[in-house]
């Protein structure tokens, strides 16, 4: 998790990473890509899923390895 590590990851796979630290020392390009890392107004609209209970995961896995499947 140094920053120069994971800048150079970065860097290599123009992929974003976690580390904030790591952001001075990835190349401009990455940086200002959108793709990679999208500016404040989408990240605004950016949202992640609740977290389910564990019965409640499990019957979502169920059902989707049932459709899957097709059993």
């Amino acid at each position: 998790m140094r920053p120069e590590v994971m800048a150079s990851i970065s860097n290599y796979v123009a992929y974003a990473n976690a580390n904030k630290d790591s952001t001075p020392l990835v190349d401009k390009a990455i940086l200002e890509n959108p793709s990679v890392y999208p500016t404040p107004d989408v990240m605004q609209k950016l949202f992640t899923f609740a977290v389910l209970p564990p019965e409640v995961d499990r019957n979502y896995t169920r059902f989707w390895t049932k459709l899957k499947t097709g059993r």
